[in-house]
């Protein structure tokens, strides 16, 4: 199963310039994959075909299962992108996690841009940070949850999407503690902001 939306700018991460207070992105999702090739898609947006150069505008969030080929990438959250402004990565990885994460794990997944930085937070720890060069769009064409249309969707893509926010403001800049990650029923209380999404 899967979900998708049609909106094509909803979930845009915008550069400093455009965005001079930030933008979250936040998740909490049980993964699970046994895939040795192909990362598990947390969200991506829907474009048909990724343009690897000079730059495009695909993005999405990945689980690479324990399994992967790379154990490079093994266990590992990662933010992916085509646009080469932003990475110089053969495989457009903009931010990955430094620690690694069992098929079965919980885990609070943010993405949040304040500044020059974007910023990868697992489970309320920073993981990862890059400068971001170019927006980076998680719904070019519209968003897809838990599908991608730019690599195959094996049988063993299956994870549990207990929440999903985001917000027009950077909500974390350092280590904080989620709210409620572990159970299904709670969405994580969200600030009354009149600028967000979901």
């Amino acid at each position: 199963h899967y979900l998708e939306t049609t909106n094509s700018t909803a979930l845009y991460f915008k550069t400093n310039a455009t965005s001079p207070e930030g933008q979250t992105l936040e998740m909490n999702v049980k993964v699970s994959t046994t895939s040795t090739t192909v990362p598990l898609t947390l969200i991506s947006n829907k474009a048909t075909t990724w343009n690897p150069a000079p730059k495009g505008a695909c993005a999405a969030i990945v689980y690479y299962g324990e399994s992967f080929s790379n154990a490079s990438y093994a266990g590992r959250v990662a933010v992916v992108t085509d646009n080469t402004n932003n990475t110089t990565e053969a495989n457009g990885c903009l931010l990955i996690s430094t620690k690694t994460y069992p098929s079965g794990s919980i885990l609070n997944v943010a993405v949040v841009t304040y500044g020059n930085y974007i910023r990868l937070f697992i489970n309320g720890k920073l993981e990862a940070f890059a400068v971001l060069v170019e927006g980076l769009n998680l719904s070019q064409n519209g968003t897809y949850i838990n599908k991608c249309n730019w690599k195959a969707t094996p049988s063993t893509f299956s994870y549990t999407l207990y929440a999903l926010r985001f917000n027009n403001l950077a909500l974390y800049t350092s280590d904080y503690l989620p709210s409620n990650m572990y159970s299904p029923r709670a969405i994580p209380k969200i600030k009354s902001l009149s600028n967000e999404y979901v």
